[in-house]
C-alpha cells in the first residue's frame, strides 16, 4: 500500500492523499484506512483533524482500540484531558494485550500526577513487552519509583 510506504518515510501528506484514494474504493475495512489517515494527521501535528478520522474508524468499527488510543493521544495533545482518559480506557478494556493503550494511558496519568496509575501503566506494559519493553518506560518507572517514596517520606 503506497500510503503505509508514504508514511514509513515521514511524507505524511503523500500519506493521506494515497489514503483518501483508497478510501474512494469503499474497501471492506474502511476503518483502518481512516485510523491511518489519523495517525498521519497526528504525525503533521494535525490533532483535531486526527480526532476527526478515528471517529470516522471508530464509526465504521467501534471497538477499534488502535483508533481510541490514537484519538486519546490527538485529545491529550490538545490538552482534554478526562477525554484522552476515557479514550485510553476504552482502548485498554477493548484490547488488553496492546501495549500502546497502557503506554499513552501512563503518560497521560503521569502528567496530570497520578503516579499510582501510570506505574501500573508502565508495569503492564513491560509486562506485554518483556525484554522488548523501551528504555522510556523503564526510566518513567524509575522516576516514578522516586515520587513515590518522596512523597511517603514528606508524610
Amino acid at each position: 500500500d503506497m500510503g503505509m510506504a508514504y508514511h514509513a518515510i515521514k511524507n505524511y501528506e503523500m500519506a493521506v492523499q494515497s489514503y483518501q484514494e483508497a478510501l474512494k474504493c469503499s474497501p471492506a475495512e474502511i476503518w483502518i484506512i481512516h485510523h491511518n489517515i489519523a495517525l498521519a494527521n497526528f504525525e503533521r501535528n494535525e490533532y483535531i483533524e486526527a480526532i476527526k478520522n478515528c471517529d470516522k474508524a471508530i464509526e465504521s468499527f467501534n471497538r477499534y482500540s488502535r483508533a481510541f488510543t490514537t484519538r486519546g493521544r490527538a485529545k491529550f495533545k490538545i490538552n482534554r484531558i478526562d477525554e484522552a482518559l476515557q479514550d485510553l480506557d476504552l482502548a485498554v478494556d477493548f484490547a488488553p494485550d496492546y501495549s500502546e493503550s497502557y503506554l499513552y494511558r501512563g503518560f497521560v496519568r503521569f502528567q496530570i500526577g497520578d503516579f499510582y496509575g501510570a506505574k501500573s501503566d508502565f508495569e503492564k506494559v513491560a509486562e506485554i513487552m518483556g525484554e522488548e519493553t523501551c528504555p522510556e518506560v523503564n526510566q518513567n518507572l524509575e522516576i516514578i519509583g522516586q515520587l513515590l517514596r518522596d512523597s511517603q517520606n514528606n508524610l
